[in-house]
């Protein structure tokens, strides 16, 4: 196969010589290195639904787990793309808001989507059994 002066070796000047297949695979390796940065692509389309909740004083640590595993399982509902969530994390960075308990983050392909999710049955059980009884505040943010 012929050689294909592909680069030059700028500290002495040299070609570097690569075959077209050598060059081909070149290409499908670099190619094929950035798959995992393309997991997921936002589209225009997304719907953003994060739950901020700041529970009563007197919800032990044993229910806040509870709230947090029982939320963890709203995962397999149809519909639900992905779902993160946890406790606040503490910061002395002052731009931080870290006075909420739990943070709930969800992504949904579109509207329709999410407003299935909130109608659905293991989610309204969810907020009525565990959720609106240990609150005291609660604020929601869809973008």
């Amino acid at each position: 196969m012929a050689a294909i002066d592909f680069l030059s070796d700028r500290t002495s000047g040299l070609p570097v010589h690569m075959t077209k297949k050598t060059f081909r695979h070149y290409i499908l390796l670099a190619a094929l290195s950035l798959l995992p940065a393309c997991t997921h692509l936002p589209v225009a389309s997304d719907v953003n639904h994060i739950v901020l909740l700041w529970l009563k004083p007197d919800v032990t640590a044993a229910k806040t787990e509870e709230i947090i595993q029982l939320t963890r399982q709203l995962a397999h509902i149809e519909g639900v793309e992905q779902l993160q969530v946890g406790r606040s994390i503490p910061s002395n960075r002052k731009i931080v808001d870290g006075s909420f308990d739990i943070g709930i983050y969800m992504r949904f392909d579109s509207r329709d989507d999410m407003n299935s999710y909130l109608n659905h049955p293991r989610h309204v059980a969810l907020v009525n059994d565990h959720i609106r009884p240990n609150i005291s505040k609660i604020v929601v943010y869809d973008f």
